[in-house]
């Protein structure tokens, strides 16, 4: 799964997930956060990435 919500070179996140393991996908528009949520036998688990280009004058704090 890819985020780059600018479509710009050196840019976006991405996660892998195996085929095999059932998944959801969050995202979040204005931003390249995506994440993952897996339910397992010992409870969920959300995986998170997200990307902060050194462009940003700063870290828009609203969004996280």
């Amino acid at each position: 799964y890819l985020s780059n919500y600018r479509n710009e070179n050196h840019a976006g996140t991405a996660i892998a997930i195996r085929r095999n393991i059932e998944h959801s996908i969050i995202t979040y528009a204005g931003t390249d956060l995506l994440a993952v949520k897996i339910n397992t036998t010992l409870g969920l688990i959300i995986a998170a990435t997200d990307y902060l280009s050194p462009r940003d004058p700063t870290l828009p704090i609203i969004e996280y």
